[in-house]
């Protein structure tokens, strides 16, 4: 824990957040680090999916955004200084070629400091033109190991699927599994999901199967289903339903494979597993086919911890009333991702990207927000995380258990069996 003096904690009022940071560390003296000192309106650029297979996770993070930009801009009015944040939203379709159009577009606008996109294989698309053109990416979900580079100019406000995967490994082995089958994207975050989960769960003693690599931007799972359920069906022959599971690497997509799936009979007797964009996903527990189905197979999967504060629950509760639901439980990492850059421009007194990140971890490591304390390890992203295990029991998710980073401990409330729960 942090000496108390050191910590920035998010309260109801949330200006009290850079009021304290700014006491503490000078921000707004004329001597202030960095060659441009911010003035006017300063754009920031705000890269997320609104259409493409994660379009519901774009709305909830535009709605956190855009409240993260009301409450900077009131401390920045009310401390005086000369400058205010405005976001420049782009949707990227979820589409990594139109990430890049749109990056190269904020680029022609001025826009240097850059909040997402969501999604890997849209920050992998954006980090090498990001690096040759004096931009900062700061992504609030994107997780996939293989972007996890010291020295680049991506910085993530989650850890890397390095560490989400070991949890989701000893997840399905604490469920008596030996044999896990994966159907999964065809892009850096699908194939480093299944990488990490295999070499873990190998050295748990499970199996991980070649499975099904599909192409995001054309699933054929019209083909896939059927070849999934031979897949299935030769694995429970040979060890057993109760030893059998499906891992489910996908975003909003994986939704048709699911409905198709609920046809075969042998993909209802075995346990699946989801990756984290899954989670709480309520198209899920919506759909009458998928929810029975996910219900039916347990579908359990993890995401990062969210810490209860009164910060946290002033912002869930702001988010939801503008979307007319509860927002996915993570996502408030979105709002803060907002505040850190903003905080980051501040401290550095310039939206060029070597004085940013000259900054960034110090910032990062006195922020308290909706995230709790946190800090960012070599790579830029964040070093570690508690985990939640949640699943879809009888239509509905609901949290099941909690991963403990700090001793690798695993704690459910009950292990499903499909058929027997």
């Amino acid at each position: 824990m942090k000496p108390k003096e050191q910590q920035i904690v998010v309260g109801v009022a949330l200006a009290v957040i850079a009021v304290a940071y700014f006491a503490l560390t000078g921000w707004g003296d004329d001597d202030a680090p960095g060659s441009l000192r911010l003035s006017g309106e300063v754009p920031v650029g705000l890269l997320l999916p609104l259409t493409g297979d994660l379009a519901p996770l774009g709305e909830e993070i535009l709605t956190f955004s855009k409240l993260a930009e009301a409450d900077v801009n009131d401390y920045l009015r009310e401390q005086g200084e000369p400058w205010t944040m405005r976001l420049v939203p782009e949707d990227t379709a979820t589409d990594p070629a139109v990430a890049l159009e749109k990056a190269a577009l904020l680029h022609a606008g001025g826009v240097r400091a850059v909040v997402g996109p969501a999604s890997s294989a849209n920050v992998e698309s954006v980090k090498e033109y990001a690096g040759s053109n004096d931009m900062l990416i700061l992504s609030c979900c994107s997780s996939s190991p293989g972007l996890a580079v010291p020295g680049d100019s991506v910085y993530r406000m989650v850890p890397s699927e390095l560490y989400e995967s070991e949890v989701l490994a000893r997840l399905v082995k604490s469920h008596g599994i030996d044999v896990l089958i994966p159907v999964y994207r065809g892009d850096t975050w699908g194939e480093g999901v299944v990488g990490t989960v295999r070499d873990v769960f190998s050295e748990l003693g499970g199996t991980v199967e070649e499975g099904i690599r599909y192409n995001p931007k054309s699933p054929e799972f019209a083909a896939s289903a059927p070849i999934l359920a031979d897949m299935v069906r030769g694995m429970v022959e040979e060890h057993g339903s109760d030893r059998v599971a499906v891992l489910l690497s996908s975003y909003g997509e994986g939704l048709g494979l699911m409905r198709l799936a609920s046809s075969y009979e042998i993909l209802d007797d075995v346990n699946w597993f989801g990756s984290a964009a899954l989670t709480q996903d309520q198209g899920i527990v919506d759909d009458p086919v998928v929810g029975r189905f996910s219900s039916s197979v347990g579908l359990t999967s993890t995401v990062p911890s969210v810490h209860e504060s009164a910060a946290r629950d002033r912002v869930v509760s702001a988010t939801a009333e503008q979307l007319g639901r509860e927002p996915t439980s993570f996502l408030t990492v979105a709002y803060d991702a907002v505040w850190v850059m903003a905080l980051t421009m501040q401290e550095a007194q310039s939206v060029n990207a070597a004085d940013m990140k000259a900054v960034i971890a110090d910032v990062v490591s006195r922020y308290g927000g909706t995230t709790g304390d946190i800090r960012l390890n070599e790579a830029g992203d964040l070093a570690s995380a508690d985990y939640e295990v949640w699943g879809v029991r009888d239509g509905q998710w609901e949290k099941i258990g909690v991963y403990t980073g700090a001793d690798g401990s695993l704690a459910l409330d009950s292990i499903f069996k499909p058929g027997r729960a």
